[in-house]
């Protein structure tokens, strides 16, 4: 038995620890600075966008249409981000037999930079910070109250009170920070990866399919959040072949499946049967994707790999190193 306080090695696939979190301050020179000069703020996408179409009397439908044709041009560039890593992406790093082990943060931010974000900011006392889901997973609400009420006047300070997006790296995390931030601008201020590459860098990159066959895992909170359009749109451009796992929910419940992996093995797994062409699986919580390579007997890890391993800048004059 394993010692008290400890988690059995019970998987291959348990995440080893996380490298220190990445140095941010600016990624860009002041000379590379310039090249971006005609590219919009956060807050003027956001007045510009409030703005009434030119359509008179337009149906929904029409009214739709016309949205989603100006969004484009009105998210052309995100120039500044804070983010937030998760307290899961700050400890748990890559399996210990997965080829890729860069960490999911020098992988973001290599992204944001081919994207063409020129600067990068933590919320204050990052390492400290967190969104209250692990505590309120387990009944401690008090505790995740707790977390909150130091979380969020952190956020508002970092993005000037919700004019600068928030990118936090874990869907779950960022389902229950939407749902439990009491600040309307933060609700609007705040992203997943896959909704913040669609709304500000989808644009500004290319993406080329280099991978043959992909798994790709929704986690309970995206579909929540309704954005497995956005998974099937952005990562059906980095392979030939995306098998999403079908699977409603992995079975990991928090820390559960750590401690009782036969809940996601034999539970909500059983059913998970993907093609044998498969080499990797992508999800966009960490949590999730232990439990899927278990199963899946394949490594699994954040769709931020995936995305940074297949997008280039689409403008050639972005320097990415």
């Amino acid at each position: 038995a394993a010692p008290r306080g400890t988690l059995p090695l019970w998987t291959p696939y348990l995440p080893q620890g996380q490298k220190a979190l990445p140095d941010v301050t600016v990624l860009h020179t002041t000379a590379e600075r310039k090249k971006f000069e005609s590219m919009v703020t956060f807050h003027e996408v956001k007045e510009r966008s409030a703005a009434p179409a030119p359509v008179s009397s337009p149906s929904i439908a029409a009214r739709d249409d016309a949205k989603q044709s100006e969004r484009p041009r009105l998210y052309k560039q995100c120039q500044e981000v804070v983010y937030l890593p998760s307290c899961v992406t700050r400890v748990m790093g890559p399996a210990k037999g997965d080829a890729e082990q860069g960490n999911v943060h020098e992988h973001l931010l290599s992204l944001l930079k081919k994207g063409g974000v020129q600067k990068v900011s933590y919320v204050p006392k990052v390492n400290a910070q967190c969104c209250g889901l692990m505590f309120s997973s387990r009944g401690a609400s008090d505790a995740a109250n707790a977390s909150i009420e130091a979380l969020e006047p952190a956020l508002l300070a970092a993005s000037d009170g919700g004019r600068i997006p928030i990118l936090c790296d874990t869907s779950p995390c960022l389902k229950h920070l939407k749902d439990n931030v009491t600040d309307a601008r933060l609700k609007l201020a705040l992203f997943e990866p896959l909704d913040f590459v669609n709304t500000f860098l989808k644009d500004n990159l290319v993406f080329e399919r280099r991978k043959s066959s992909v798994a790709v895992h929704v986690p309970c909170s995206s579909k929540k959040m309704k954005l497995e359009p956005i998974f099937e749109s952005l990562l059906g451009q980095c392979a030939d072949e995306v098998h999403f796992s079908g699977i409603p929910c992995c079975g990991m419940a928090g820390d559960r499946g750590m401690r009782y992996p036969e809940i996601s093995r034999d539970g909500s797994l059983q059913h998970l049967d993907l093609p044998g062409s498969v080499t990797d699986g992508y999800s966009s919580s960490r949590t999730c994707e232990c439990a899927l390579s278990t199963k899946a007997d394949l490594h699994f890890r954040s769709v931020i790999y995936l995305l940074d391993e297949c997008a280039s800048p689409a403008r050639k004059d972005v320097v990415t190193k």
